[in-house]
């Protein structure tokens, strides 16, 4: 069972999109070819619900001890904020999903004295029923994606980021892994393309207004 959760970042600063994601012990929730967006459900966000030209960068599988801080340079040098999944250790000795995120809310609120208020499950499984519970068990929506850029299968950086920018559009929520070499390497050309076409780049919480940015 893997877990972890994620930050809003800018450059090597953490500001609290507190997000994490799940067990990757489920069944898919959807076939891999369908569109999350196409799957409405309560507890589960595919786009911003907020009007206008930005859309959410999000990050998964980190923290990785190079490519990681190297994300967050770019990040900083475009001063862009972006939401990242971090994924925790293998807790066998933890199966119940509800202590895992437990487990993993109490190491994280230690390391950055943020709680998380979202998750992510890794490939996007999670059923109806385990969102139902999480979220009101443990009050934390399931943050998925609606543009997805298949970095996971290293394609090069060119044809991740014009993925991306082939893809984006206002609202969009835009799924990478900043563990990925190439996707460090495309994100520069990424926010050039996004800004060329008038969109700017926000937060999960930020596009969901659950932070008050100005008080942290």
């Amino acid at each position: 069972m893997i877990l972890g959760m994620g930050l809003a970042m800018i450059g090597r600063s953490a500001q609290a999109t507190r997000a994490m994601a799940l067990p990757d012990r489920m069944a898919p929730m959807f076939p891999s070819h369908m569109p999350h967006r196409h799957m409405p459900h309560r507890h589960t966000i595919r786009i911003l619900p907020q009007p206008g030209q930005a859309l959410a960068l999000t990050f998964d599988d980190g923290p990785h001890h190079t490519n990681t801080p190297a994300m967050l340079d770019v990040l900083k040098a475009h001063d862009v904020r972006a939401t990242f999944f971090v994924v925790g250790h293998n807790a066998t000795r933890f199966p119940d999903i509800l202590n895992e995120i437990d487990r993993t809310a109490e190491a994280v609120h230690r390391a950055t004295g943020h709680s998380p208020i979202l998750l992510r499950p890794p490939y996007g499984r999670l059923h109806d029923a385990q969102r139902d519970m999480i979220a009101e068990a443990r009050g934390l929506s399931t943050v998925l994606w609606s543009v997805d850029p298949e970095d996971w299968r290293d394609p090069g950086a060119d044809l991740v980021a014009e993925r991306i920018t082939a893809a984006a559009e206002p609202r969009a929520i835009v799924l990478g892994h900043d563990t990925k070499p190439g996707t460090v390497e495309a994100m520069p050309h990424v926010l050039a393309g996004l800004s060329d076409i008038g969109l700017r780049c926000t937060t999960i919480s930020m596009g969901l207004e659950q932070i008050d940015w100005a008080s942290l």
